[in-house]
């Protein structure tokens, strides 16, 4: 009896650290709505009380000369650096964007020193994105702001993305270069996040999809730059339209969550209010308050059901201040109302209506799921053809003669995994799911269901292996919260699993009537907490069959 108490203590444990974990962080970058010292303070305040990850975007160009000579950062750039670290509230984490290319997202990033976009070195003129003197400059340049302001998540290409549609012939020039320094960084700091960001309008193109997905997989998270209400100016730079009202930001959403299994993370999004003439580019971009609410939420939405590890709205307060101090309504700022007007303040600092989701979601209680798409949203193809399915399979599961099947006949039904573990489907073995042991942390991977499992389900069915001893915890979930768990040891050959749903044990921390019923089963959970008990290394599962009967 003890020890089942310490067994459902445990898996109480694993359950609110796994719940802890895939609760997404929600953040601006600083961007003040006006140069005044009392526009950053207020700034400062609303980040402070209305967030919980600080972003840190350091976009306008890379001191390269001072990095190549292996010298200090110019004073005006250390300063800068001092005041962005002593704004963040002491505890929070932080998300660091770099960014090797300029805003062009073509060419090398400008110099940088005593002023932005200074010339390049005349080393750097000529020199390719894998030039090795980059290579070096620019790892140099990750480590030093790594080493500042200690980040959780690492952007080493603040919508570097983009080069794979705007300049393809040089996307592999920037897959060396990222490669480069994703390995040296990660070997030094290998608890740290890293991955790049695109445009997620531009990532839907299937082209540009396909040619991104080595680099996306081979990162530990896709970052996504994403404007809805800018689809207009996205579509006159060769980019597929968004579609109409809330379709611009609900199928794009889903088709990221079809494109990739790796984390999501949202590294600027924004919706205007106002809406906004482009006379140069003959455009109107459309602004919506009701709209910019309804985003906010459904966006909390997404981030809870797909995992997200942050989201970073990119102002809080409109700029208009701002945007009359660098020249107001010319042709050369003109640019710079794609963004004048995204904040969840006005520029007079009045909190808009979508300001009550946002402090919703930081809070970590968006309600619902996001509504469905009105038309499938795309799927972008692989170059290996795809895994047949059984016959019925779907995302939830099929119906079978033996029973209803959750479980693995294509990557669409794989787990979403917690922190240092990976999920991937295999043509022969359904899925495998792999983890290293970290100190005191629970090994987890869940998914939820999308169809109800028939009511008279007696039985559940698990076919399973593993390359080390060690027994996982199986959890199902009741829509009302209950669940229920047994334990079970995969052994290193396949080995089929029976277990009675009738012998599963409630949680008592999670307990409402005791009384476990199939239909209501909404998810599964699996979790290893051998971390605890000192274990150490990787460990990889198979399981080619999970049913119910």
């Amino acid at each position: 009896m003890k020890l089942f108490h310490r067994w459902a203590t445990a898996l109480s444990l694993v359950v609110l650290a796994a719940c802890a974990h895939a609760k997404p962080l929600f953040g601006f970058t600083p961007f003040p709505y006006d140069s005044t010292p009392q526009a950053v303070a207020r700034t400062q305040e609303i980040l402070r009380d209305g967030a919980n990850i600080q972003a840190i975007h350091m976009d306008e160009g890379i001191p390269w000369e001072q990095l190549l000579d292996n010298k200090p950062l110019p004073d005006r750039v250390q300063k800068e650096w001092d005041d962005l670290l002593r704004a963040v509230p002491p505890g929070r984490a932080i998300y660091l964007g770099l960014a090797p290319l300029a805003k062009d997202r073509k060419s090398l990033a400008p110099g940088k020193g005593e002023k932005d976009f200074m010339p390049l070195p005349w080393s750097l003129k000529l020199a390719s994105l894998d030039d090795d003197k980059v290579k070096r400059a620019y790892l140099e340049y990750a480590r030093r702001a790594v080493a500042k302001f200690h980040p959780t998540f690492l952007n080493l290409g603040v919508e570097a993305g983009e080069l794979a549609s705007r300049d393809p012939k040089r996307w592999p020039q920037f897959e060396s270069l990222y490669k480069y320094v994703f390995d040296a960084i990660k070997r030094e700091n290998p608890g740290l996040k890293i991955g790049i960001s695109f445009g997620l309008q531009g990532l839907r193109k299937p082209e540009t999809a396909q040619r991104a997905r080595a680099l996306v997989e081979a990162s530990d998270y896709i970052g996504l730059s994403f404007y809805p209400s800018a689809s207009p100016f996205g579509e006159r730079f060769g980019e597929p339209a968004l579609g109409a009202r809330e379709q611009a930001w609900r199928e794009p959403l889903d088709w990221v969550r079809n494109y990739t299994k790796k984390p999501i993370a949202i590294c600027e999004t924004g919706y205007l209010t106002s809406t906004v003439t482009l006379k140069s580019f003959k455009l109107q971009l459309t602004g919506d308050t009701d709209l910019q609410t309804r985003y906010v939420r459904e966006l909390a939405q997404y981030a809870e059901r797909d995992n997200y590890l942050f989201v970073v709205w990119f102002l809080a307060v409109d700029y208009d201040r701002l945007y009359e101090r660098m020249g107001g309504a010319t042709e050369a700022n003109e640019v710079n109302l794609l963004w004048r007007n995204i904040g969840l303040w006005s520029g007079d600092l009045k909190p808009k209506p979508a300001w009550e989701e946002w402090k919703r979601a930081v809070a970590g209680k968006a309600d619902g799921a996001p509504p469905k798409a009105t038309t499938e949203a795309p799927v972008a193809q692989s170059t290996a053809a795809e895994t047949p399915r059984s016959a019925g399979a779907n995302s939830s599961g099929s119906a079978t003669p033996g029973g209803t099947e959750v479980g693995f006949s294509s990557d669409k039904q794989l787990f979403q995994t917690g922190p240092g573990s990976d999920a991937v489907f295999e043509r022969d073995a359904g899925m495998r799911w792999s983890y290293t042991y970290k100190r005191d942390d629970w090994a987890w991977a869940a998914r939820e269901l999308d169809a109800a499992l028939p009511a008279g389900a007696k039985r559940m069915k698990l076919r399973l292996r593993s390359d080390r001893p060690g027994a996982l915890f199986v959890q199902l979930e009741e829509a009302s919260g209950e669940t229920f768990f047994a334990m079970v040891e995969p052994r290193a050959e396949w080995t089929d699993v029976t277990l009675d749903l009738a012998s599963l044990k409630p949680d008592p921390a999670k307990r409402k009537d005791g009384v476990l019923q199939p239909d209501k089963i909404v998810k599964l959970l699996l979790a290893d907490s051998a971390a605890r008990d000192k274990a150490e290394g990787k460990r990889n599962v198979w399981i080619a069959r999970w049913s119910f009967e």
